[in-house]
């Protein structure tokens, strides 16, 4: 899993445009704000793997925007920048929540350099996590002997980092929901619920309002 989707913040056109293209022309996915509120505005309402700010902005500072991106979205790594660069702002900025703090004017390969180092912390994390879950387990939940099984296994471990959707099919007892269980260990959505559905206990009039939801006395 990488930082693919990043936000910038900052009130500077030109410090915009140059990061937008920098990281755009590396395949990064990125959306640039001019303020810190429509910044927060942005993280409240779409995922985002990384947001890297400005501190004098208006509206809402960067250290400010730092603060409240803990609690809008906790997962983001922030990087904070800055062309009034001091020790002491830095230490500032790793208080309130930042991973990193960059001096303006800053080269190229330093931002990527940053972004680079976040992505391998976030890799050691998912690992981290996936490891105490298999020693909490005592042992892996699927288990390949036969050719036909390790070949599942592989598409599974393939398949488990990315965000696309899966279909696994099989007749009853063959552990469709193991493989589900599998691949929701192996993705980075593993900390999150894992729920199994059992659709053929469920009417048909039913299934849609169970797995999406209704408006409140539609029945």
């Amino acid at each position: 899993m990488g930082l693919r989707r990043v936000l910038i913040a900052d009130d500077e056109e030109s410090v915009r445009h140059v990061l937008t293209v920098l990281l755009q022309e590396r395949g990064y996915e990125v959306r640039a704000v001019a303020d810190g509120e429509e910044a927060l505005r942005e993280l409240s309402t779409r995922d985002y793997d990384a947001l890297v700010t400005d501190v004098k902005m208006p509206k809402m500072n960067g250290l400010d925007l730092v603060r409240a991106a803990q609690g809008a979205s906790p997962e983001t790594t922030v990087i904070v920048m800055s062309a009034y660069g001091s020790h002491d702002l830095a230490i500032e900025a790793m208080k309130a929540g930042a991973y990193d703090y960059l001096g303006k004017p800053f080269r190229p390969d330093e931002v990527l350099l940053v972004l680079r180092k976040a992505e391998e912390r976030e890799r050691l994390r998912i690992d981290n996590r996936r490891l105490r879950r298999e020693i909490a387990r005592g042992a892996p939940q699927l288990i390949a002997e036969g050719p036909a099984m390790k070949e599942v296994l592989r598409v599974v471990q393939k398949v488990a980092p990315t965000s696309t959707t899966v279909l696994i099919e099989g007749e009853s007892g063959t552990g469709k929901e193991v493989v589900a269980r599998a691949l929701h260990d192996l993705s980075p959505r593993a900390d999150r619920p894992f729920v199994a559905v059992n659709c053929g206990a469920i009417p048909e009039q039913l299934i849609e309002s169970e797995l999406f939801g209704h408006a409140k006395g539609a029945f």
